[in-house]
């Protein structure tokens, strides 16, 4: 993960954390570690634990809006396409009626998560 994009990621988390009191459903808002330099050694322990390329910077396994969970992929500012297997797993979720987002900054996923559990605080 690029350094703007974890810190935009970063201000997500921290919104949700901060806003968890109104809404306990953002308590679940968890990120994939699937991202990263590591050594060839960590990769290998990495896919052997089950990690999969192309999911998603940010999940929340919570029903809303008639999708059954809600994805989302932090980009860096300017990068707006997604990888292969991000591509492969964005059709994967849309199949599953799971909701699927990309955003670069973090604000438009706050806004996003916002909608999708139907909240009206936290800015």
């Amino acid at each position: 993960m690029k350094q703007t994009e974890s810190i935009e990621q970063k201000k997500v988390i921290n919104w949700a954390e901060a806003n968890k009191v109104h809404d306990r459903r953002l308590s679940w808002l968890f990120h994939v570690p699937n991202g990263g330099l590591r050594s060839k050694r960590q990769a290998v322990e990495m896919v052997c634990l089950g990690v999969k390329k192309g999911i998603s910077d940010l999940i929340l396994l919570v029903p809303s809006r008639g999708y059954n969970y809600f994805c989302g992929e932090m980009k860096a500012p300017g990068i707006n396409d997604l990888g292969p297997d991000q591509e492969k797993f964005k059709r994967f979720v849309i199949e599953q009626n799971g909701f699927y987002c990309v955003y670069n900054k973090a604000q438009g996923m706050v806004d996003e998560i916002k909608f999708y559990l139907k909240m009206a605080f936290g800015d």
